[in-house]
């Protein structure tokens, strides 16, 4: 028999379901969640196509936070019981100074959650730790639990102090006690709910160059995935530009509007370049030249992400100088220039 709690208007059956997929939720933070140091440990939540949500406390409260991988320099930002390393499981292990950064909810395909329905949606109740909250997704990302009678009677003796806790218990199904009831519908009440989105698409990126303006010195055409430069700034990472087969080559962004720069990152194709310089300006005549990048590849044309800070650096225009290819055989290939920067007041 499945048990039916009020919510509100009407009465709404409780549910034991699972994700289809993971489902990446983010939570605002108006926090400051600060910086994570070497030998720091946190309780790892789970996972992005990022990094890893953890529990951060700050003062009396629990947030979200948020660790990448790695930094912007490709090193590696922590470790777990993953690396067969004498870490708890559930547990990382910070390796380098990081920023913390908001972090989002991670429901778990796989992980069984209480939820209720509301029309074409559904309140799901999380919670992990100290942390709790009622977050809405839509029906057609959850699929209902089928319990066993078996797994029930072990579910329904720890209630009602667990409500819903991802990688343990959800609600049982049949009868449920007063207090428990009471528990549940105490916390959908008390807990402000918090939207939600699908897992984050590795293949794009959003970023403040997105459909800016786009000039190139030549644009090459014939092989896969080649095309206008304005690939360049689509935010899709299956998409590039390619030169034609000669050097130096030269790509200029208009951002319409002056920014202060953060950092920048260039998606190489296997076509990369192995010198090339960056420049800067506001009125796409007189250019400020902050960087020449000499690179070394140990063997092979590997792809690879150049991740440069540029440390509030105002501008509207950027303009990379491509000056010596990994293969003369080949021209220069980008699949993104993304750009980050905060607008100039």
């Amino acid at each position: 028999m499945q048990c039916s709690m009020t919510f509100g208007a009407g009465d709404a059956p409780v549910k034991n379901l699972t994700p289809l997929r993971d489902i990446v939720i983010p939570v605002v933070c108006k926090a400051y969640l600060g910086w994570a140091m070497p030998g720091d440990e946190f309780q790892c939540m789970g996972r992005t196509k990022s990094g890893y949500s953890i529990l951060v406390p700050v003062d009396d409260d629990m947030h979200i936070g948020l660790i990448p991988f790695r930094d912007e320099w490709g090193h590696v930002s922590a470790e777990t019981s993953d690396h067969r390393l004498k870490i708890p499981d559930g547990i990382i292990r910070i390796k380098i100074p990081t920023k913390i950064r908001p972090g989002p909810i991670v429901l778990t395909a796989g992980t069984v959650y209480s939820a209720v329905a509301l029309g074409r949606k559904y309140n799901v109740v999380y919670k992990y730790g100290k942390y709790k909250a009622v977050v809405t997704v839509d029906m057609d990302c959850m699929t209902p639990v089928a319990k066993t009678d078996e797994e029930a009677r072990s579910v329904s003796a720890d209630m009602p102090e667990k409500v819903a806790v991802p990688g343990g218990d959800a609600l049982p199904d049949g009868p449920i006690s007063e207090k428990a009831e009471q528990a549940l519908r105490d916390l959908v009440k008390e807990i402000p709910e918090v939207a939600a989105i699908e897992d984050d698409d590795p293949t794009h990126v959003v970023h403040s160059a997105i459909g800016a303006g786009i000039s190139v010195s030549s644009t090459h055409q014939g092989a896969g995935e080649e095309g206008e430069p304005s690939m360049l700034v689509d935010g899709d990472l299956k998409t590039r530009w390619s030169s034609e087969y000669s050097e130096p080559q030269v790509v200029t962004v208009d951002l319409k509007k002056n920014l202060k720069l953060t950092n920048l990152r260039l998606h190489w194709e296997a076509a990369s370049a192995l010198q090339y310089t960056l420049s800067i300006s506001n009125d796409g005549k007189s250019w400020k030249n902050i960087r020449r990048m000499n690179v070394m590849v140990s063997e092979g044309f590997p792809e690879r992400v150049d991740a440069l800070e540029m440390k509030g650096a105002k501008a509207r225009y950027i303009k990379l100088g491509l000056l010596k290819r990994i293969n003369p055989a080949w021209g220069f290939s980008l699949f993104e220039i993304e750009v980050h920067g905060e607008k100039v007041r």
